[in-house]
């Protein structure tokens, strides 16, 4: 197959242990149509992530490629992930897509970033989207985290060097907007960003983080209203007050004791709306404790295959364990499930 995506990963150290793990994770999926690049700065303190993103932007425009930025504290464990990307930015037409973040205890990190009226940014995740405006497992997002980002029609875009370190990647999903090009999120596919390592170790990073946002509020202010009235992002204008997946499913914990016909209504709603596997896990648990049917079980320990009280009553029902489920105590399909199948060590 022809090459043509350039996937790319900046990285301060080579050596340290989460970038290791990080590029060890992308080499062991399938990279049949791309090329891959590691670049090493060496803890230099010159260097502006933008603009060397800017350059690669500018190389793969020259190659008529398209390109993936990636984090160097990302972890990859879909073999697929680059095609499912593909798939969604066809399917959507969007020329720039990102997927879901979540943190290595397998908990929701994000889906997307949305725009306050104020320019604020904030990260969201397991809100109630509108089904009807899910396509293909995926939905239009306003804008994404370059933790992995997926960038077609080069030429038309570029990286602002004048952010230090952060919201360029916001910046250049309003270009898209600002130009009629879409931006779009892939919900069923997840990776792991372990964000929080910079957080913790860097003491600027607040002080980076401000400066660059109120770069970002001041250069997009004209356009934030329009923004808010695209038909695709219509739904996120009041996205801080809609419900979240977790409350609703909480919620209808606590249905159940009351009417068990409206709790199965309602989490059958969770299994065939929500993108949290977790939530969708449990919900399907539940639904076989309300109508016993064996295939919720299976559903169940597909998505965690640590769920304990599942494997136990497939188990009995079995007369054997299944072969998918998981044998840790961490009671959800969390980066510990991912090294002990195996992927990347």
């Amino acid at each position: 197959m022809k090459k043509d995506t350039l996937i790319v990963m900046c990285t301060p150290n080579y050596n340290r242990l989460i970038t290791r793990r990080a590029v060890r994770s992308v080499k062991a999926t399938d990279l049949t149509r791309a090329e891959f690049i590691l670049l090493d700065n060496n803890f230099d303190g010159s260097f502006n992530h933008p603009t060397i993103m800017n350059r690669l932007l500018r190389y793969a425009a020259e190659r008529s490629m398209n390109v993936v930025f990636l984090d160097d504290d990302v972890e990859i464990y879909e073999s697929g992930w680059l095609e499912r990307v593909y798939d969604v930015s066809n399917a959507l037409n969007a020329d720039i897509v990102g997927c879901r973040h979540v943190f290595e205890s397998g908990e929701p990190n994000h889906d997307g970033i949305w725009i306050d009226s104020d320019g604020l940014s904030w990260l969201f995740t397991d809100q109630m989207l509108d089904p009807d405006n899910i396509k293909n497992g995926a939905a239009y997002m306003p804008t994404l985290c370059s933790a992995l980002l997926f960038v077609r029609d080069c030429k038309s875009f570029y990286f602002d060097d004048k952010f230090n370190k952060y919201q360029h990647d916001l910046d250049i999903c309003m270009q898209a907007w600002q130009m009629c090009k879409k931006v779009a999120c892939v919900l069923d596919l997840e990776i792991i960003h372990n964000y929080q390592y910079y957080r913790r170790k860097n003491p600027s990073y607040w002080g980076t983080f401000i400066a660059d946002s109120t770069y970002f509020a001041k250069k997009w202010a004209d356009y934030i209203p329009t923004l808010l009235e695209i038909d695709e992002l219509k739904q996120f204008k009041t996205i801080r007050s809609k419900r979240g997946w977790t409350d609703y499913y909480n919620s209808v914990t606590r249905v159940k004791s009351i009417s068990a016909e409206r709790a199965e209504e309602m989490f059958k709603r969770v299994t065939a709306e929500c993108f949290n596997k977790k939530l969708v896990s449990g919900a399907h648990f539940h639904l076989y404790t309300l109508n016993k049917q064996r295939q919720h079980l299976e559903e169940c320990l597909k998505l965690n295959p640590c769920h304990r009280a599942a494997k136990q009553y497939l188990t009995e029902i079995d007369g054997a364990e299944p072969k998918w489920a998981g044998n840790c105590t961490y009671g959800i399909n969390c980066k510990y499930c991912h090294f002990i199948g195996g992927s990347v060590y």
